[in-house]
């Protein structure tokens, strides 16, 4: 071959290089923001608790002046992300959620009329499937009605107008209510048949299936363990799997018949106490906090239990989480609180939450006196009944 032909050959193979369509590698994210959302970039998130919107900022996206952002990784594992749009606007709400895992993730974010942000995502298997259960959800609940609801209450809100905003409540509270019920229906239908085993599939038990779980004995938590086998191997390496397992970890920290985790609180006069100063009595713990309408709905149910036991053998205990002094001051001389009360240091409120598997408050456990968990999630006359079973077993 002369030197020439040599040349255009190389020349040639390198055009058709240049022509070839690039390979897209590791976890893309290209996205572009509505007209109707004037928002100058996007925080992309992990999410740490999807139920609270906790997020964790993973990076910051700018959006170009045609409304294009986009991101490339090659180590952002497959995952639930959040999307916050900054944006000068005023919205109902300021996070978004996608699944999205390795290829090409096209998101598109927008606005509705009655100003809520919304999200499209499509082009991985995962992100696809996602969007199909998000939309499903928020047609079972009507969502497109419900958020001109709401914002017609935020609008009397901002006007200070206390009759308008209870007469809207009043007249909505229907609607809400039955949401949540069609919302159930549908939650229940997607989980009516066999759970993928992939990371969605570990995403459907994990918020759906996994809280309405009880995890009160070493027998309940051990079955769910063995449900959790069921995911396969790949998705047993994600970070929500493992969550799961330390979900259940520090459930069985806190079953029935193992003995309670220290507790330590300072009263209302400014006293320490910890939980291991009552040995010797049975004690019913109470976790609650003054802004949870259900853990004060519970006073007159421990009042009860407190006045007609209380001794020698008998105390009740209240641990607040409330982050604040004040209003748990308030809230104990509003109730005509009468039992010891302890508040929680601010920085152990998460780390007494993980360790007793408080996943909702208010949470009453019942302990033996040398400090064993006799009975969790007590409730209106549970309460009664379970103090007089344990101490009449005494006797």
């Amino acid at each position: 071959m002369t030197a020439n032909k040599r040349l255009l050959l190389t020349a040639t193979l390198l055009l058709l290089a240049g022509c070839a369509p690039r390979t897209e590698t590791g976890l893309v994210l290209r996205g572009s923001v509505e007209d109707n959302l004037p928002a100058s970039s996007i925080i992309l998130g992990r999410v740490l608790d999807q139920q609270y919107d906790y997020i964790e900022p993973i990076d910051t996206l700018s959006v170009t002046t045609d409304g294009d952002f986009e991101m490339r990784s090659d180590t952002l594992p497959p995952a639930l992300y959040a999307l916050v749009p900054m944006t000068d606007e005023s919205y109902n709400n300021t996070i978004l959620y996608a699944f999205l895992e390795p290829g090409v993730n096209k998101i598109t974010l927008g606005a509705t009329p009655s100003r809520f942000l919304t999200i499209h995502a499509e082009g991985t298997d995962l992100a696809e499937r996602y969007q199909a259960y998000a939309d499903g959800m928020r047609r079972a609940a009507n969502r497109q009605l419900l958020d001109s609801l709401e914002n017609e209450f935020n609008r009397v809100r901002s006007l200070g107008d206390d009759e308008a905003m209870r007469q809207i409540k009043d007249k909505t509270d229907p609607y809400f209510y039955k949401s949540e019920e069609d919302r159930q229906t549908y939650i229940d239908s997607v989980m009516s048949s066999d759970l993928p085993t992939d990371l969605f599939g570990l995403y459907l038990f994990y918020t759906n299936r996994l809280p309405r779980l009880s995890l009160n004995t070493i027998d309940e938590i051990n079955s769910v363990r063995e449900e959790l086998g069921h995911f396969d191997p790949a998705t047993q390496e994600s970070d929500m799997y493992r969550n799961a397992v330390a979900m259940l970890d520090h459930s069985s920290q806190s079953a029935v018949g193992v003995e309670a985790p220290e507790i330590s609180g300072t009263t209302p006069e400014g006293d320490r106490i910890t939980l291991s100063d009552l040995r010797g009595k049975f004690v019913l713990v109470d976790f609650w906090s003054s802004t949870c309408t259900w853990c004060r709905a519970e006073t007159p149910s421990l009042r009860r239990v407190y006045e007609t036991f209380a001794g020698d053998h008998f105390t009740v205990l209240g641990v607040s989480e409330d982050v604040e002094r004040e209003p748990w001051l308030h809230a104990i001389r509003e109730d005509d609180v009468t039992w010891p009360q302890i508040l929680l240091d601010r920085e152990a409120i998460s780390p007494t939450n993980r360790v007793y598997n408080i996943r909702g408050i208010p949470q009453i456990l019942l302990l033996d006196p040398e400090g064993k968990i006799l009975h969790r999630d007590l409730r209106g006359d549970a309460i009664y009944e379970a103090v007089e079973a344990a101490i009449q077993s005494t006797h």
